[in-house]
Formats: structure tokens, C-alpha cells, sequence
């Protein structure tokens, strides 16, 4: 059911599932989130400013899954906004293997202050950026062939990401670039650039690699006509 409160806490381990509820704050204030937050997309926020930007993780994850019913629904959900930095941490998948993924759609640039993992999910950027202060990882989890419309899929569009501590796409997993730019790595430390397994990386107009390392073990890197800078 919907709640408010005065602040919130999730303790280290804890799980906290809004179930599609509201959760309002009875004046502006951030979450302290050191477990995993819980959410599907339908949720509504009042008073809260974020749900942590220095610890804890917050998950999409279609909720039927939760009680075992309901995986093999396409639905399509909203990632939220919650100003210029969104989440510390940001996880978008479907944790049943035989699951059909479910869309997430941006409505605002995506700023993830350390990693976003997506797997078993649709992330369509619809013209917004995502930066990420970590690395970015998409997969299946699986490298059993399976059907096109089940693969991961990441849609760039016409935006520029950023994804500065590296970037990797692993098995029935692809990634569409668009007519906008794309960088991995800030040319600093050990970040690096990986396509694997049965992933299809389609290229964007412009591909930055400041990586330290980068590696193809994967026939799927598809740089059509745009342009690729290796720097570092």
C-alpha cells in the first residue's frame, strides 16, 4: 500500500519492494539506502529527492516476478527521474530465464553515479543520454540461442552516452547505436571494452574507445558507416 513517511532507511541486506505504491516523505528528503530497492516503473514519489546517491542498489524488475506469475508479458515501463544524478547503483533485468523482456523507457537523461547491469530487458533511451560513473553491462545471461524478440536489447537513438568506467555486451544481447555518439572510458585507469559470446554491437555515428583494454570474441561488431577513435 502507499506510504509516507518522515525518512527511510534500508538497512545493509535489506530488500524494500514498493509494488507499484507511492512513497511520500512529509518534506523533501533523501532515502538512505544500503540494501536493494525494489521497483516495476508505475511508481509515484512526493517529497523524495532520491533514493541514495552514495550506497545501495535499486533494481527494475518486472514485480509479478516476485510471486512467480506473470514473466511472459511484454509490458513496457518508465524509468524515473529524480533530478540531475538518478541512482548510485541501477539494476534492469528479469530474473526468469524464460522471461520475454519487458521495455524500460526513459522520459529524462539517465545519470547512475557507479554501474548499470541490464539483462533479460529492453532499455530505449528515446532520445536521452545515459551516463554512467561506472561500467555498463548487458546480457542474457544465457548462451542459449534464443528467439529475436528475447534478446537484450539497448536502443541509443539519437542521444550521446557516456559510459566511463567500461562497457561490455555478453550473450543475446545487443546493442543499437543511433545517429548520436557513444563513449567508453575516460582514458584514465583500467576501464575497458568487451563484445562476447552472441552479443550484436551495432555501432553508433561515432564510437569513443579511451579504454584501456578491448576485446571481440564476438563476430557481432557491426561499425556500418560511422566512425571509431581508439584513445587512451
Amino acid at each position: 500500500q502507499d506510504a509516507t513517511f518522515v525518512s527511510l532507511t534500508v538497512n545493509p541486506s535489506g530488500l524494500f519492494h514498493m509494488q507499484n505504491h507511492a512513497l511520500s516523505f512529509t518534506s523533501p528528503n533523501a532515502v538512505e539506502n544500503q540494501g536493494e530497492i525494489f521497483l516495476l516503473g508505475l511508481e509515484s514519489f512526493n517529497n523524495v529527492l532520491n533514493l541514495d546517491l552514495d550506497s545501495g542498489r535499486v533494481t527494475y524488475m518486472d514485480n509479478d516476478d516476485v510471486y512467480g506469475s506473470g514473466y511472459k508479458t511484454r509490458e513496457t515501463f518508465t524509468v524515473h527521474d529524480f533530478g540531475e544524478s538518478d541512482f548510485y547503483d541501477l539494476t534492469i533485468y528479469n530474473p526468469s530465464p524464460s522471461a520475454v523482456p519487458d521495455t524500460y523507457i526513459l522520459r529524462s537523461n539517465l545519470r547512475v553515479v557507479k554501474h548499470l547491469s541490464q539483462g533479460i530487458a529492453h532499455l530505449d533511451a528515446n532520445g536521452y543520454s545515459v551516463t554512467t560513473g561506472g561500467n555498463y553491462w548487458i546480457s542474457n545471461y544465457s548462451s542459449t540461442p534464443i528467439a529475436e524478440e528475447n534478446r537484450s536489447k539497448f536502443f541509443a537513438r539519437t542521444a550521446d552516452h557516456h559510459f566511463q568506467g567500461g562497457m561490455g555486451v555478453g550473450d543475446n544481447a545487443d546493442f543499437y547505436g543511433s545517429t548520436g555518439n557513444v563513449t567508453v572510458g575516460t582514458g584514465s585507469g583500467y576501464s575497458g571494452f568487451g563484445i562476447s559470446g552472441s552479443s550484436r554491437f551495432f555501432a553508433p555515428s561515432v564510437l569513443n574507445l579511451n579504454v584501456w583494454n578491448a576485446y571481440f570474441t564476438s563476430t557481432g561488431f557491426d561499425p556500418g558507416t560511422g566512425t571509431v577513435n581508439f584513445g587512451y
